[in-house]
């Protein structure tokens, strides 16, 4: 095993990405000790697996995305075949050896499925302005887009698709990226490019999401539909205002389970705390097709210099391995 030596961080277990597919396909009140030795080691997104063999069979174990292992301790290098591992793990409560992982160890060596690794996370660092690589807080903002929805107002319309979306036949089986502002507060790493007259906005969740702000531009007139929208950008006063027409129809576009047409419009406010570290990440989002009023969020990006952005390309046979437990 190739990995950073250090404790194991004990951390609760959030549910999955919903936006790939619901956790509760594993049983979180179940746990088990699966021991072999490492056939296989996916780096990959939507998520990273390790297979291994034991003697019941062979494993297949769910991590989270590469970003989110990436402060978990993990690399590309963590694991060769044949490596000696003891894993903990939630089993899949339907489907033959699947399950999603709480630690492994090899060794002396032990690193947590979940979480950030000991002594990952360095002293806060002023940015010199919006530009660098950010993290959103570990409050769970993405919450509203996953949880009962409550907090919305939807229109019947997105009711009834809520009524019959089922994980099995998200986007994400298809290596679709979330849309904003969805994306912008899921905690993958985030990195911020100002270049002249553009903004690049990058999420490393899934496809390696580049969204482009054209700060020459006033109108979307003319502007292609696509899944990332038409962004034209400003600065107040220092803050990054982004506002977005033309996205593309999206089945799960406005939060899980409620789609996003045509009409949608979402109003971004990015903006540095006065000591530098943090910047808000605010939002407005608009659909009159299916949200009867506007939905507004924020959430708590981190300066994080000492993290690498990356972002691998969605495998679609990755994105779609968990079908088999369900």
């Amino acid at each position: 095993m190739r990995a950073i030596a250090g404790a194991l961080l004990l951390v609760s277990l959030t549910p999955a990405a919903r936006a790939h597919h619901s956790a509760a396909m594993f049983d979180s009140t179940r746990t088990a000790t699966i021991e072999g030795t490492v056939e296989r080691y996916e780096w990959a997104n939507p998520h990273v697996y390790l297979h291994v063999a034991s003697s019941s069979g062979t494993w297949l174990i769910e991590a989270g995305s590469p970003s989110m292992m990436q402060r978990a301790g993990w690399s590309r290098e963590s694991f060769a075949v044949g490596d000696v591992v003891s894993v903990d793990v939630n089993p899949a409560r339907a489907g033959e050896r699947m399950a999603r992982g709480i630690a492994v160890r090899a060794g002396d060596t032990v690193l947590a499925f979940r979480g950030e690794a000991p002594g990952e996370r360095r002293a806060a660092v002023p940015a010199t302005g919006l530009g660098g690589n950010w993290l959103p807080s570990p409050e769970p903002k993405f919450q509203p887009f996953v949880a009962a929805p409550t907090a919305w107002s939807l229109t019947p319309k997105a009711v009834e698709a809520l009524g019959r979306y089922d994980s099995a036949n998200n986007p994400g089986v298809d290596c679709v990226a979330l849309q904003a502002p969805f994306q912008m507060v899921w905690t993958d790493l985030k990195n911020i490019e100002i270049d002249g007259t553009i903004v690049v906005l990058r999420s490393a969740l899934n496809v390696g999401v580049e969204r482009i702000v054209h700060l020459d531009r006033t109108t979307h007139d003319g502007a292609a539909f696509t899944n990332d929208g038409h962004s034209i950008g400003r600065f107040e006063n220092g803050a990054l205002v982004v506002d977005t027409r033309n996205f593309s129809d999206h089945p799960a576009g406005n939060r899980d389970g409620v789609p996003s047409g045509a009409q949608k419009h979402l109003v971004e406010r990015f903006e540095l705390s006065p000591d530098r570290t943090t910047l808000t990440y605010r939002f407005v989002l608009e659909d009159p097709e299916y949200l009867a009023a506007p939905f507004e969020g924020s959430a708590t990006w981190v300066h994080r210099p000492d993290l690498e952005y990356t972002a691998e390309k969605c495998d679609l046979t990755n994105a779609r391995r968990f079908l088999e437990g369900l």
